[in-house]
């Protein structure tokens, strides 16, 4: 996958990650569910955090030799796991935020990422012309 086609999946994954948080958030603000909108913001803000740490983490180390790569990719995974725990920690300590609703918008990343695999995995994916592809 050339550099520019993986920056415009990225874009398109972000973009649906903040949609699927943003929509039910909005919903249950609409609907008076405040603490669970608290939790779908708290949850999608570290679901987003840890998209672009790992976006980060990849697109350096592309231009890394194998192990220092692997030794860097490490490091990140403690960081994302990091920041995932800080999210539950404080959505656990404070009683207006809905714990379930964090895990929602913490999981909202790899829900979009699952969902847009089997779209493309049934032909629903972005559709390119023969153009395109040559």
């Amino acid at each position: 996958m050339q550099h520019k086609d993986y920056r415009a999946e990225v874009d398109r994954l972000f973009m649906y990650v903040c949609m699927v948080i943003v929509v039910p958030a909005v919903l249950c603000g609409v609907c008076g569910i405040f603490e669970v909108m608290l939790g779908i913001l708290l949850g999608g803000a570290g679901s987003v955090g840890y998209f672009l740490l790992l976006y980060r983490r990849v697109d350096r180390s592309v231009d890394m030799p194998l192990g220092q790569a692997v030794a860097y990719m490490r490091r990140g995974t403690l960081q994302r796991l990091l920041l995932v725990a800080c999210v539950v920690i404080i959505a656990v300590r404070l009683p207006m935020i809905n714990i379930f609703g964090v895990m929602f918008g913490l999981l909202a990343l790899q829900a979009v990422i699952y969902l847009r695999a089997f779209g493309a995995f049934l032909g629903l994916g972005s559709r390119r012309t023969n153009e395109e592809e040559r």
